[in-house]
């Protein structure tokens, strides 16, 4: 079956980081409501004669920013490693996990999956699929703190780095070297 000329999203529908040995989900980053993949690449030009003769260009890293509106205490539990306590206080249930601490500025990167409905050419329902392999997350952030009539938005911010594996810890053996991630459409 030859492959759709042009695949569409209409939103963002799920954000998950991965185990890296299964496709099975970590934590489920809950809300999320926006994301953007961003590239950083680079350029050397070699110049000769007052002009550029040739140019090399490089990947260096991409960036994925995740907004949600809900506080994901799983996610912040599984990614960061601080607990989720849950406790009483004057009859109430409450739960603490810690803000921000010194061992969660530099956690281990995870493979991590965008999932976005959309469609092909032909209106024929699609899941796209982005996998990233390799994503380093920094600490969250409140990109809007509590506010009347406003709430709460929390922003997750990771880089998403060259591997040589795959999601799932595979080496590539393609001969196309390290590689940033992959998009994946299934259609319904």
């Amino acid at each position: 079956m030859p492959a759709p000329k042009a695949i569409s999203s209409f939103s963002l529908s799920h954000v998950g980081i991965l185990d890296g040995t299964t496709s099975a989900e970590l934590a489920d980053l809950f809300g999320a409501n926006e994301s953007s993949l961003e590239l950083e690449s680079d350029v050397y030009e070699r110049q000769g004669d007052d002009k550029i003769l040739s140019t090399a260009r490089w990947i260096t890293k991409g960036t994925l920013t995740v907004g949600t509106n809900y506080i994901p205490l799983p996610l912040i539990s599984s990614l960061y490693g601080t607990a989720v306590v849950s406790s009483q206080i004057a009859t109430k249930d409450a739960y603490t996990v810690q803000l921000w601490t010194e061992k969660g500025t530099n956690i281990a990167p995870r493979p991590v999956v965008v999932l976005a409905p959309g469609e092909n050419e032909d209106g024929v329902p699609m899941d796209i699929k982005i996998v990233l392999y390799k994503v380093k997350f920094g600490p969250f952030s409140f990109s809007q703190s509590p506010s009347y009539k406003e709430g709460l938005a929390v922003s997750f911010e990771g880089d998403a780095l060259m591997s040589d594996k795959d999601e799932l810890g595979a080496t590539f053996a393609d001969g196309h070297g390290a590689r940033i991630g992959k998009i994946i459409a299934v259609s319904l």
